[in-house]
């Protein structure tokens, strides 16, 4: 979680969710995190809702969005180097909704979000291939995002 992540509570206090996490895992690191809240806090990193190293969760992200880039990659090699997926184009025999994904990627770059590296791999795409960062270029075909 990022530690500029805030949530507004029903009673509309402001909590610094990402800072507060950033908190409990400095106190665990130095074994100092209350024992309620270790308890808690364990029993989501044993169901792998939580992490208790940072860089872990962002390397299990990092894997998924390399796996999603690499099926976009071959999507792109299997329909005759169209890399402009339908927004609806789930992966043959799988649950992978690769259109959904690419959509997301269109819209953190639109929003200026989208990671430095993946932006460098996806513009070498645009650059290089016929994707395109504006789907509404695509009128006509099946619907993209």
């Amino acid at each position: 979680m990022p530690q500029v992540f805030k949530v507004t509570m029903p009673d509309g206090n402001l909590i610094k969710l990402g800072i507060w996490l950033l908190t409990q895992r400095t106190q665990y690191r130095k074994g100092i995190l209350n024992k309620d809240k270790l308890r808690l806090l364990q029993a989501l990193v044993d169901k792998g809702e939580l992490y208790w190293n940072a860089s872990e969760f962002q390397g299990r992200v990092d894997e998924s969005w390399r796996f999603y880039y690499e099926l976009l990659i071959e999507y792109g090699r299997s329909h005759n180097h169209e890399y402009n997926v339908p927004h609806t184009y789930i992966v043959d025999g799988t649950n992978y909704a690769l259109g959904s994904w690419l959509g997301r990627q269109r819209r953190l770059y639109y929003n200026g979000d989208l990671l430095d590296d993946r932006l460098e791999l996806l513009q070498d795409l645009v650059d290089h291939t016929n994707l395109l960062w504006d789907a509404s270029k695509l009128r006509g075909k099946p619907k993209y995002v």
